[in-house]
């Protein structure tokens, strides 16, 4: 069996970037696991708008699987566009766009990771958002139960149990 990477061709749309899944084989029947995406070389001066360039250039960061902030995309965008001078509007409807067509995933404010093509990329995709999740409500939850009123307690308790079931589902997927 060879450790050979084969690279499989998926157009998102007609002249846009293609995004590829970077696939291994991993056993001696031929099946084969997605190991990652790639985005397809594109030459510069070929994109037919700026919301196309913005796409590739937002795509090629995302492609390592990891979540990003705006400003990292940005950031990569301008370290390697043609134009500069993106309008803070052109960037939004790019991100809302590919959000909406379900491209990428809006993790947080202000934070996007692109969306998984397989069973192991959703799953990390999950275990990112449960576990910022759970942070969030554990600091929520850890405050002094002094001069509360008693429903007020009873929510707190349900989160606290809502904690739980989120430790417990992490602890699964990560088994």
């Amino acid at each position: 069996m060879s450790k050979k990477t084969e690279v499989i061709k998926r157009e998102d749309s007609v002249n846009l970037p293609t995004l590829m899944e970077v696939v291994e084989p991993f056993n001696e029947n031929d099946e084969s696991i997605t190991v990652g995406l790639a985005i397809s070389e594109k030459t510069e001066g070929a994109f037919s708008s700026c919301s196309q360039e913005i796409k590739y250039y937002f795509l090629n960061t995302l492609a390592d699987g990891t979540e990003h902030s705006r400003k990292e995309l940005v950031a990569a965008l301008n370290a390697s566009a043609r134009v500069k001078d993106f309008s803070d509007a052109m960037i939004i409807n790019v991100l809302r766009t590919m959000a909406k067509e379900r491209i990428i995933i809006n993790t947080e404010r202000g934070k996007y990771m692109i969306v998984g093509t397989d069973y192991l990329s959703l799953t990390n995709q999950l275990l990112s958002v449960l576990k910022r999740n759970k942070v969030q409500l554990t600091v929520l939850a850890n405050i002094n139960y002094i001069n509360m009123r008693e429903e007020e307690i009873e929510v707190l308790n349900k989160v606290k149990k809502c904690i739980i079931t989120l430790d417990e589902t992490i602890m699964e997927l990560e088994a």
